[in-house]
């Protein structure tokens, strides 16, 4: 099985040092992303099979990366982690494409378990071609 390709987008530096380091450990291949502009040249020239995406980002709202990826990856898992878990945040971030969501801190064994188990899943599903979702 080939590894997992991942993208993190944060532009916390520490937290996205800290999942890469993490998802390396257990064999996935990591990118990682601080800014917007550097998400969305990833997100248009690299496959990925995961997109972790910070809610709160610098340089742009979450949500916008959310639906960017949501479109331009249509079969990876979309993974939204958030600072402060407001429920309504949460059920915004679903609505608008995440596959899940996480509170931060984020416990490591969840976030790779849930990785997996949305990877192997979108894996056995047709493959959608129409970016437009």
């Amino acid at each position: 099985m080939e590894p997992t390709n991942v993208l993190i987008i944060d532009g916390n530096k520490s937290t996205s040092r800290t999942f890469k380091l993490i998802l390396q450990k257990r064999g996935f291949t990591v990118f990682v992303a601080e800014d917007f502009k550097k998400a969305l040249e990833k997100i248009k020239t690299d496959p990925f099979d995961a997109v972790l995406i910070s809610l709160e980002n610098p340089d742009t709202d979450g949500f916008d990366l959310l639906l960017f990826a949501r479109k331009n990856l249509p079969n990876a898992a979309r993974l939204v982690t958030i600072g402060v878990p407001y429920l309504e945040t949460s059920i915004k971030a679903l609505e608008l494409g995440a596959d899940a969501v996480f509170s931060k801190p984020v416990s490591p064994e969840q976030l790779i378990m849930v990785i997996d188990k949305i990877t192997q899943k979108i894996a056995k599903e047709p493959k959608t071609m129409d970016k437009k979702n």
